[in-house]
């Protein structure tokens, strides 16, 4: 009778072993997949963050170069300025001279 107790009791053991066995491998292949998912995840977030961190910097060195054309926008203009102040003084001092020059042939004309 031992026996035959015992036996039942050992293929009770092994089949409870077996399905432990299946549960854990169950869970271990739920966690592989979990992992894999996170993975993938930080993977992608990864990938987009450098996207942003580019286009940042895309958009960075587009600003720099607007604020550059700015500065240039700027001196050409003060340039430019300078120019036309130097112009128009240049015929302030010709029509002076031509107002002189006037009055003086006109006083000659007259004696």
């Amino acid at each position: 009778e031992n026996g035959l107790l015992d036996s039942k009791k050992g293929k009770m053991l092994k089949t409870v072993a077996l399905w432990a066995k299946g549960e854990l491998a169950q869970a271990m292949d739920e966690l592989k997949q979990e992992r894999q998912r996170c993975i993938d995840a930080a993977s992608s977030l990864e990938s987009n963050w450098r996207e942003k961190e580019k286009a940042i910097e895309e958009r960075t060195n587009e600003l720099e170069q607007l604020r550059e054309q700015g500065k240039t926008v700027k001196e050409s203009k003060k340039e430019a300025d300078k120019a036309v102040a130097e112009e128009v003084k240049d015929r302030k001092a010709e029509l002076k001279e031509l107002e002189t020059a006037g009055d003086d042939l006109e006083e000659q004309l007259m004696n």
